[in-house]
């Protein structure tokens, strides 16, 4: 017999045979790499890429910004800001009526002039939230703020690879007394006023708040492995940054320049964006840059997590959550079997040879990780994550 009729009936022979074995072993072996979190890494920047292929969304109508920038510190000639200034800049913003102001600016100690005038800022504005460091080495919140109990937490979350991906809405300190992080303070404030309060859900850890459902993530959310969940923590879904929001500067405050009732019933966070301040973090929409200067400020992560809890709450915006384990699997399975399939009818063509046949699977392989890439972005728009490089790997090592 010819030898290519040889080739072409062994391979049907050991197609046929051990296609019922070829699903399964691609399977397991690629939720094996998903458990020892080889593909983690993978997974987290294509994430990143799903984000910046989105874009930014339309400009938030809930939240603005008042930034203090290079120029805004050459405008003042001092950091930090002195007392003074900052009280009155409190009560220019103050003046317009906002719903919360959340000071993202650390004020544990006193910054001569005007400590006096800052002191009495505190007490007539109820609805100032400032800010402390309540993870890791802390940095105390404000006495006055702290005795009048408005204070919340400016920790983030940060991922192996010092991405800010999960936000953290809550922690429960040793004595029992949980502190809202800064984002979820402000957010649950400014939707009291709209008549909207947490309720419990179903489930253990679960929160109803208007029409959203809250759900506090997993160890292995998503493409995460044995990630730490420690607090109440919830996927970010990044709306933007500097396109997202409407925003002013501080010397747009202080000369009385700003669009007339911008304040109005809005939650309002100060921040910082300048580059020798330092308050900055790596986010999806500074992954694929490498300088510090493009890096996110944090006022900015703040406001996308306050953002998403009210929009989530008022308008039933889509919750950022990960596929379960179960349902990955069955992923898994879906794509292996699908795979190994295609490679099977492959195979069995009675006209091809070894070139021919070596390049059908190799693109295959290639047609069937762009289609689950795409799929998986479809989930993403959905609101949910579905690891896509562990699905890749499967379809590849199913079709070869």
């Amino acid at each position: 017999m010819e030898p290519l009729r040889w080739l072409k009936y062994g391979t049907q022979l050991i197609a046929r045979q051990h296609w019922s074995v070829l699903v399964p072993t691609a399977a397991i072996a690629s939720l094996l790499l998903q458990a020892t979190g080889s593909l983690q890494g993978f997974d987290l920047r294509l994430l990143d890429r799903f984000f910046l292929m989105r874009g930014e969304a339309p400009r938030d109508s809930h939240v603005v910004l008042v930034t203090l920038d290079e120029d805004d510190l050459s405008y003042l000639n001092e950091w930090p800001i002195s007392d003074q200034n900052l009280s009155q800049l409190i009560q220019k913003i103050s003046a317009e009526n906002p719903a919360v102001i959340g000071l993202d600016l650390f004020r544990n100690l006193k910054v001569e002039p005007g400590s006096q005038a800052l002191e009495n800022t505190w007490r007539s504005t109820p609805n100032l939230l400032g800010v402390y460091k309540a993870i890791g080495k802390g940095v105390p919140p404000n006495p006055t703020l702290e005795a009048l109990g408005q204070t919340a937490m400016a920790d983030v979350v940060l991922d192996p690879d010092a991405q800010v991906r999960r936000g953290l809405l809550s922690i429960q300190q040793e004595n029992g007394t949980v502190v809202l992080g800064l984002a979820s303070a402000l957010a649950l404030n400014y939707l009291e006023q709209q008549g909207v309060t947490p309720e419990a859900g179903d489930r253990p850890n679960q929160l109803q708040l208007g029409k959203a459902t809250f759900n506090e993530i997993t160890p292995n959310e998503g493409a995460y492995i044995n990630a730490d969940i420690g607090g109440y923590q919830i996927l970010m879904n990044y709306q933007g940054l500097y396109q997202s929001f409407n925003r002013v500067s501080l010397r747009e405050v202080m000369q009385d320049q700003t669009p007339r009732n911008f304040f109005e019933d809005k939650v309002v966070l100060i921040g910082t964006t300048a580059e020798s301040v330092k308050d900055k973090f790596q986010t999806p929409f500074s992954s694929h840059r490498q300088s510090l200067q493009d890096y996110t400020p944090g006022v900015y992560v703040h406001a996308n997590l306050a953002s998403q809890i009210i929009a989530s709450a008022l308008e039933g915006r889509p919750l950022f959550q990960g596929v379960k384990t179960p349902w990955q699997w069955g992923w898994v399975f879906l794509w292996s079997g699908f795979g190994s399939t295609v490679s099977l009818l492959l195979i069995s063509r009675r006209k091809l040879i070894a070139q021919s046949l070596a390049i059908l699977v190799l693109g295959s392989g290639f047609c069937l990780g762009l289609l689950s890439g795409v799929s998986s972005y479809g989930l993403f728009l959905l609101g949910w994550w579905m690891p896509a490089m562990p699905a890749r790997s499967r379809r590849v090592g199913a079709c070869c």
